[in-house]
């Protein structure tokens, strides 16, 4: 059964950990670039949209 719902958590979709989850551990989750067909794996934008957006989840956990 597939449920979806609202991630609440602090992270990136490649960072997850969350097996329950179709998009934990794909950084193609995480691009903002909808219909790119790219090589996540080695694209450098997505590299680095990730790593931005660590500091950022990393800035929201400092906060609390």
């Amino acid at each position: 059964m597939l449920t979806m719902s609202e991630c609440t958590r602090q992270n990136t979709c490649y960072d997850c950990d969350n097996t329950a989850c179709w998009f934990h551990g794909k950084k193609e989750a995480d691009c903002p670039k909808y219909g790119c067909y790219e090589d996540c794996e080695e694209c450098e934008f997505i590299n680095v949209w990730i790593e931005e957006e660590r500091k950022e989840y990393s800035h929201e956990t400092d906060k609390t």
